[in-house]
């Protein structure tokens, strides 16, 4: 038997989706080495690997999301 709150708590679910989008996306690029692990020490490098990170994830999620 489950429990049950006795006050409903109230959310926006469209914010609820957007907010799993952006985890999901982060845990995606996290999946690159280099940027999860920060090797890069300079900021303009390692904005440039998150970049180029970004870049490939949005090209095979357009390929595998393609209508």
């Amino acid at each position: 038997m489950g429990i049950t709150r006795k006050e409903h708590i109230h959310y926006e679910k469209e914010i609820g989706k957007l907010r799993r989008m952006v985890e999901n996306f982060f845990c995606r690029i996290k999946s690159y080495r280099r940027v999860a692990r920060r090797y890069e020490q300079l900021p303009q490098t390692f904005l440039g690997f998150v970049t180029l990170a970004v870049i490939v994830d949005w090209i095979k999620f357009e390929f595998v999301h393609a209508a």
